[in-house]
């Protein structure tokens, strides 16, 4: 058994040196990633200086597939580049700074976006390098890193829980104050280190021939006989959707382009995964000449989905990139249909361009989607009479749709972008100066019920959580009650609160003080919970004096009667004998 063990523990310490050895960079750098989150999570550090470390640490990962791709890069044209091995960690890190310093200056959902737009491009390059001069197996080969990608990961996690269990018997049995957050900081060290080193242990040489014969049949069993069968299941449903929109006549908005875009990439994944047991397998065969055909009319579908979208509401980044990995899957379908033998390589070869493309340069999505929401703009100050000699004239009285219209957009530009980048509003913009410049203040996008009533959200904000209690005899926090709670006191008062009914019952040795509907108190308070400083509600009868904080209320109101319909209030309670 020891023997086993030792051999065990020999043949992991062997494949992280091989690892270490062949890719020094990249582990590098996962472990000055890990090194720095560790530091970050024992560190109280302001949040300018978190900021600062969240753009170090997203620097520094995304130099492990930088590094990993020239890595490769090199050992596939040794001859021809052979003092680039040792110019692989200086020119990553150069790329790295001008990322950081160009590239990064803040987190943002853009520079978010770019930096997954990156990984991906990066990770792609790593992967279909070493297959660029001969195309020969590739699938088996990615079929073979993601199998023991997989298989490495599964021994971190067990490494992880290993090691976290041991903590825990140390701390329960011999009462050591452990810090929870040493728990963190071993699965960082499980998953950014140990894993991706081990793993890259196991990166297969390009001399290393594969064999389509020795496909695994644990996974053979899963793409053929299970993966097929539900997407073709999943292709009959979509297709009877497709048949009511032409009978109906109505055309899908919304959640259907995304189910179609899925749908279409998990089929061009598996038709890739496939590709070597074609010959093989009549199944396999079958559905990847059949898929592409249709799946074809469903992508058309798609496309029309999000034209409305588009249409109705211009672009965004997310609608640029539905639309861009939908033009990705419609160019590998149509490959795959009058192709017969096709280049596998393509498929991420092209993705990672396109990936590159869709955050990189005047045709990115961030520039095509301020363009786009600069022109609905202007359409809507045109169509609501708002523009004149190209000068925006202030409307106070415009529809409530009008005002939510043209905010949302304000609010997109806030949030996403810069006011700056509105071509039609001065460099000085503020959204204190939306009355000034529309004649109205921004409107809030809210969520509309079916009958019209708006969702409405008030919550206690941290500062407004210390209060005086100015006499109060009696503090009861209501703030978690999710069905019913009753709290008792002999010297005060037995108090039952129920979520359900939003009923308050005060009772003191069996007499009843206080009884409260507090969604019919909160509907006579109306919109002043919403403008107060602070939610405070005040309430009294005969026996008793009470004051409400409100930490959190959310329900729905109507616009027109500004009457609320209460989902769910917790609340501090204050009470006080008269």
């Amino acid at each position: 058994m020891v023997s086993k063990i030792m051999s065990l523990v020999q043949l992991l310490t062997h494949k992280i040196l091989i690892s270490i050895k062949r890719f020094p960079e990249a582990a590098g750098f996962a472990a000055a990633t890990v090194t720095l989150l560790i530091v970050m999570n024992h560190w109280q550090a302001p949040k300018e200086t978190v900021a600062v470390l969240t753009r170090m640490a997203m620097t520094l990962a995304l130099g492990f597939p930088i590094a990993l791709a020239l890595k490769v890069f090199w050992e596939q044209n040794t001859r021809r580049y052979r003092k680039l091995k040792k110019l692989i960690f200086p020119l990553a890190l150069v790329l790295l700074i001008a990322y950081f310093l160009c590239l990064l200056k803040e987190i943002s959902q853009i520079t978010i976006s770019r930096y997954l737009a990156y990984s991906l491009a990066c990770y792609l390059v790593f992967l279909f390098i070493p297959f660029l001069a001969n195309h020969k197996h590739f699938e088996l080969y990615v079929l073979d890193l993601f199998t023991k990608f997989c298989i490495t990961y599964l021994y971190a996690a067990t490494l992880y829980l290993g090691l976290a269990a041991i903590l825990l018997t140390i701390k329960l049995l011999f009462a050591v104050q452990i810090s929870d957050k040493l728990y963190f900081d071993l699965w960082l060290i499980s998953a950014g280190i140990f894993a991706p080193v081990y793993f890259l242990g196991e990166v297969p040489e390009r001399s290393r021939a594969f064999d389509p014969n020795n496909y695994p049949y644990v996974l053979k069993v899963l793409f053929v006989y299970i993966l097929i069968p539900l997407l073709s299941v999943y292709t009959i449903i979509l297709y009877a959707y497709f048949i009511k929109i032409i009978i109906t006549q109505t055309w899908p908005i919304g959640l259907v382009a995304h189910l179609v875009l899925w749908f279409a990439l998990c089929s061009t994944l598996l038709i890739f995964i496939l590709h070597p047991l074609r010959k093989q397998n009549g199944i396999a065969e079958w559905f990847s000449k059949l898929c592409p055909w249709l799946i074809l009319p469903l992508i058309a579908m798609m496309f029309v989905a999000m034209g409305k979208r588009i249409e109705a509401f211009g672009i965004t980044e997310n609608r640029y990139y539905v639309l861009a990995a939908g033009l990705w899957v419609t160019g590998c379908m149509l490959y795959y249909c009058f192709t017969k033998r096709p280049r596998n390589m393509l498929l991420p070869v092209s993705l990672s361009l396109m990936a590159f493309l869709a955050v990189t340069g005047p045709w990115s999505s961030f520039t095509v989607s301020k363009h786009s929401q600069n022109h609905r703009l202007v359409t809507l100050l045109s169509k609501y009479e708002l523009l004149e000699n190209d000068t925006i004239i202030p409307r106070p009285n415009l529809s409530g749709e009008a005002k939510r219209e043209i905010s949302s957009i304000i609010a997109y530009f806030r949030d996403n972008h810069n006011l700056q980048d509105i071509s039609m509003l001065p460099e000085d913009f503020a959204i204190n100066d939306m009355e000034e410049v529309f004649g109205f203040e921004l409107t809030r996008d809210r969520n509309i019920r079916r009958d019209g009533h708006e969702y409405f959200h008030c919550q206690l904000t941290d500062e407004e959580r210390l209060i005086s209690l100015e006499g109060y005899e009696v503090f009861v926090d209501l703030t978690d009650v999710y069905t019913e709670k009753t709290i008792t006191q002999k010297e005060f008062y037995d108090i039952t609160y129920s979520s359900q009914e939003k009923v308050l019952l005060i009772t003191k040795d069996g007499r009843e003080l206080y009884k409260r509907n507090l969604a019919a108190l909160l509907k006579e308070e109306g919109t002043a919970l919403e403008s107060a400083p602070q939610p405070i509600i005040m309430d009294r009868n005969e026996n008793l004096n009470l004051r409400y904080l409100i930490k959190q209320v959310r329900g729905w109101k109507d616009p027109t009667t500004g009457e609320l319909d209460i989902d769910w209030l917790s609340f501090y309670l204050f009470i006080k004998r008269r």
